[in-house]
Parts: structure tokens; sequence; C-alpha cells
């Protein structure tokens, strides 16, 4: 099979799509089981504070 080089941006954009989202789910996964603080959270994961922020806020809305 041969990919052109648009093939290869839609693959390359389906990964990054996948890495944000399992780093969505392990930050969610984190802050319900309380591993960690907001900040340590965001450290780990590698995803800006104000997101994990965010996140926490919307899990304490839903519990």
């Amino acid at each position: 099979m041969r990919c052109n080089i648009h093939d290869f941006d839609i693959m390359e954009e389906g990964k990054e799509l996948g890495r944000s989202e399992a780093k969505l789910e392990a930050t969610r996964n984190m802050l319900l089981k309380h591993i960690g603080t907001i900040d340590q959270v965001s450290e780990i994961i590698g995803l800006p504070l104000e997101k994990v922020r965010e996140l926490a806020e919307e899990i304490k809305e839903k519990v």
C-alpha cells in the first residue's frame, strides 16, 4: 500500500488525537482515585495545569 504525504498527515493527526485522549483518560483516572495533587497530575501526565483543573472541576460537579 502506498501512502502520499496527505495520507501520512492524516495518520499522524490520528495518532496525536489518540495520545491526547489517552492523556485525558489517565488524568481523569488519577483525579478520581485521588492520586497526587492537581499540580503533580499535570506534571506527570504532561497536560497544562489549567486543563487538569478544568477536568477536576468537571469530576467534582458529577460526584
